[in-house]
């Protein structure tokens, strides 16, 4: 509020009219019209009154001034008091470091961010210099900004320097400084906002190093390499592309590829660009004939792709181009290998000269187990085993000193741990150049070839126990028949019977490469020739089993004998006669054996011989082992045969 002052001699007021009617009264009454007097006194009245009222209104809106004054310093109090706030919440938060410091360099105030940027405390910043974490490289480029600061030349400056963090390590920033002033224009600090632009940094240097080697590759790149606008027209070309090409640089930038393609290739040529250019394909690859400057025909491999403007149309090709005229030859050739590799039955595969595999046919997959995408990578040593590695390593050596290829016999090892022999064949394995780029090994499973040869030195040295053999018994044959046969032709005629039933048996011996005879066969084989005729005078039965090779000779001719004798005395000596044979598998005392039974039905009656022949000695001294019992019944010859199991199996086929 704003209070009234003390009324002073000249402000006294007084009830109106009273000095007026004090004057008029003391005035000459005679000379003066009362009439208008009293018009001017109301009129004095009136003034007075308004000027009361004016007065009154002045000194409420002076009151209202006062008021609206108390209030808008409070709110500009309050706003300056938010404001504050703010700028402390802004500093102290905010994503980049902020520092404020005197002109002589002292830091005065860091935020949190800056500290977290140079790996400092608050504490420890504040007793720092701007100099004290600044490269001392850059410190003479911000001296000068700072004098363009301070003299006025500018209001700020913008400055990327590096600065020093508390571990040692360099932290490029980007650094905006100005100048924060008082009313009276006098500087009170340097503010500076700072900016961590190291990621930034390392892009565009990352991005400098590509365009580097981009341009190391474009230039000294072993392939061409050109820039080809839509028009056909060489933007830029390498000096391999020169060389390809025949022409200089000059001269293809003056020109198209167009001008150079084979006329039998261009149609294909223009037909893949104006796909790639219409979006169609993203990239362009294709072979195709160049005709050189001296006018050769070169065969390319060409691969293009687009490149874009921003706003997506397209603006040139980039093509690299490979001179493939002298693979052609060499890759139909890589394509026969390649079939005879995939094709193949051994297994083929190739390993570096760490043994690591890098490749691997479909016959390594089928003889060792491994798919090649679980082999490939890993090293031979899990094929080999633990007593062949030393043997693998000289042959490795042997072919990295110059030898051109090493066969030999030895053993590898399965996926699932089982070990076979093989035949190995390794080679090395060299670029156009001739360096050594790693081995070749072809393996061939000869666990077959091994048990041939040893089923084959088996036969051989059966065969010689047999030929001895045999010709034993064909001597015992000899003298016995002699003994038992005087007359010449009746022992022509049994023994050629005898030697018959011998080779009959070693037929079926030799059919089954020597592993033994079934009992069927052999006993078809044997009575066969007894048994001709519309009537069926043979009746066989019993299951199948196969007599050991020691076995199948003696019996055979055993039943020879009984066929034989029943032939000229017994059953079938006579029409109707029969012979039954059976025999069967069962177990006695504890033990299986093969029991045959000979029973001879409808002959001439049979009584026992008055002396024992050559046939019974045969079936005796040919069975050593076997239990024989002979019953010599009225209505013909029953003969048992039991023999241990032992030259007995059953079959398997």
């Amino acid at each position: 509020m704003i209070s009234e002052p003390p009324p002073g001699p000249s402000d006294v007021v007084t009830e109106p009219g009273s000095d007026t009617r004090a004057s008029l009264e003391a005035a000459d009454l005679g000379t003066a019209d009362l009439g208008a007097a009293a018009q001017r006194i109301e009129h004095l009245e009136r003034e007075l009154m308004r000027a009361r009222e004016e007065l009154e209104r002045t000194v409420r809106d002076l009151q209202a001034l006062e008021a609206a004054n108390k209030e808008q310093l409070r709110v500009a109090e309050t706003a300056l008091a938010e404001s504050e706030r703010n700028y402390r919440i802004l500093f102290e938060q905010a994503a980049v470091g902020i520092e404020r410091a005197t002109l002589d360099g002292r830091l005065i105030a860091v935020n949190d961010q800056l500290c977290v940027m140079l790996g400092y405390s608050r504490d420890e910043l504040l007793k720092k210099t701007f100099i004290d974490i600044t490269e001392p490289a850059d410190l003479p480029r911000e001296r000068r900004r700072h004098k363009r600061l301070y003299t006025g030349k500018v209001d700020h400056y913008v400055f990327e320097k590096r600065f020093l963090r508390r571990n040692g390590t360099r932290l490029w920033a980007r650094v905006t400084s100005s100048l924060a002033r008082d009313d009276s224009g006098a500087v009170l600090y340097r503010m500076s906002i700072i900016e961590d632009i190291s990621e930034r940094r390392r892009t565009q240097q990352a991005l400098r190093d590509s365009e580097a080697r981009y341009r190391a590759t474009f230039d000294q790149a072993a392939v061409g390499i050109a820039h080809v606008g839509l028009d056909g027209r060489w933007l830029a070309v390498n000096d391999r592309m020169c060389a390809i090409t025949g022409y200089s640089r000059e001269e293809l930038l003056r020109s198209r590829f167009q001008d150079i393609t084979h006329p039998g290739d261009l149609d294909k040529n223009l037909a893949a660009m104006a796909g790639i250019v219409s979006g169609e394909s993203d990239t362009l690859s294709l072979e195709k004939r160049y005709v050189r400057k001296d006018g050769a025909v070169v065969w390319i491999s060409l691969t293009a792709a687009l490149v874009r403007k921003d706003d997506g149309a397209p603006a040139y090709l980039i093509s690299v181009v490979e001179d493939v005229t002298e693979d052609l030859g060499a890759a139909l050739s890589n394509a026969y290998l390649a079939a005879i590799v995939r094709s193949s039955q051994d297994a083929i595969f190739s390993f570096d000269h760490d043994g690591i595999i890098g490749s691997w046919n479909s016959g390594a997959e089928r003889l060792f187990g491994y798919y090649a995408e679980e082999i490939i990578g890993q090293s031979q040593a899990v094929l080999v085993p633990a007593h062949r590695i030393k043997e693998g390593l000289e042959a490795v050596e042997r072919l990295a000193g110059g030898e051109a290829l090493i066969s030999m016999e030895s053993e590898r090892k399965r996926k699932d741990g089982s070990i076979f022999p093989c035949l190995i064949t390794k080679s090395p394995v060299h670029d156009a150049g001739g360096k050594l780029l790693g081995f070749s090994s072809t393996i061939r499973d000869i666990t077959e070839r091994r048990q041939w040869e040893e089923r084959q030195r088996l036969m051989a040295r059966e065969l010689v126990h047999r030929v001895k053999n045999s010709f034993a018994v064909i001597q015992s044959i000899v003298r016995q028949t002699q003994r038992s046969t005087p007359d010449p032709e009746a022992f022509a005629q049994a023994f050629s019977g005898r030697l018959s039933a011998m080779a009959a048996s070693h037929d079926l011996l030799t059919d089954r490469h020597w592993e033994g005879a079934g009992l069927r066969d052999l006993v078809s084989s044997q009575l066969a020739p007894f048994a001709a005729g519309g009537e069926k005078r043979v009746r066989t039965e019993g299951p199948e089993v196969v007599l050991d090779t020691s076995l199948a000779v003696p019996l055979g001719l055993a039943l020879h004998e009984l066929a034989t004798n029943a032939t000229k005395y017994g059953s079938l000596s006579r029409p109707g006669g029969v012979v039954d044979l059976s025999w069967s598998v069962s177990l006695r005392d504890g033990a299986e054996q093969l029991s045959l039974t000979w029973r001879e039905i409808g002959g001439p009656t049979v009584t026992g011989p008055w002396r024992r022949g050559f046939g019974s000695s045969l079936i005796e001294r040919g069975l050593p082992d076997a239990r024989i019992e002979r019953h010599f019944e009225p209505d013909g010859l029953i003969c048992r045969i039991e023999l241990p199991t032992s030259g007995v199996r059953a079959d398997q086929d």
